[in-house]
């Protein structure tokens, strides 16, 4: 906002001079004015509703102490490290866990499949046992039908 013009003004009968705006600087002024009481009393209101929040937190703050039996828990920044390298580590412990497990999955998957394919082929190689003459091939394909159910032969 620009200085409003002042003008010197002598007092009728007197010589004492006081000083004088134009009606239209003294507008503005006024609205001016208004505008910032205007402003002053929302950040007053502002300014009350805070202070009421914060004495609503001063409570809640004083209700949970209390219901920790008095107990303040203060965290320092070298505790918060702490704990936060124990996270990390524990973090990292988990993802190891993770990867290890993953991979004894996979070699269970993997030992799966080998004893599907191992089976088929002993049921082709007993299959084809089945077909030849003598005694000893159906005793073999016998001991393999007897080892697949778990029996001992």
């Amino acid at each position: 906002m620009s200085e409003p013009k002042r003008y010197k003004v002598g007092k009728i009968g007197t010589t004492e001079m006081i000083d004088c705006v134009s009606y239209a600087d003294y507008a503005r002024l006024k609205a001016e004015v208004e505008r910032l009481n205007n402003e002053s009393d929302i950040l007053q209101k502002c300014c009350e509703h805070q202070k009421n929040r914060i004495e609503r937190l001063k409570a809640e703050v004083e209700r949970l102490t209390e219901r920790l039996g008095g107990v303040r828990l203060i965290v320092t920044e070298e505790m918060y490290d702490e704990l936060n390298t124990k996270y990390l580590e524990q973090q990292h412990e988990l993802q190891n866990i993770a990867l290890t497990a993953r991979q004894i999955l996979d070699e269970k998957i993997d030992l799966k499949e080998q004893v599907e394919r191992l089976t088929k082929a002993g049921d082709a190689m007993a299959s084809g046992l089945q077909g030849m003459a003598g005694e000893r091939p159906k005793a073999l394909a016998d001991d393999w039908n007897a080892a697949k159910e778990g029996k001992q032969s």
